[in-house]
């Protein structure tokens, strides 16, 4: 018989780095939509509160660093 364990709607993250990139992308994403980006929004998108206070400041920094593009003139 195969059993399933429950998924309790939280994201398994191998590595800090994967956890930030992924934040980070979500933080861009809300963004771009719209919708302001607290934690309590951070938290509807099923990050914990202690991944939340740990990496946010990271990858806010990480997801304003992707936002910004530069045009070279010719």
């Amino acid at each position: 018989m195969i059993r399933y364990q429950p998924n309790h709607s939280q994201k398994i993250y191998r590595s800090h780095r994967a956890i930030k990139e992924c934040m980070a992308s979500t933080m861009r994403e809300m963004a771009f939509s719209g919708v302001a980006v607290t934690s309590e929004t951070l938290e509807e998108r099923g990050f914990t509160p202690a991944a939340i206070a740990r990496f946010a400041r990271d990858a806010r920094n990480m997801a304003r660093r992707q936002s910004i593009r530069h045009i070279e003139s010719a």
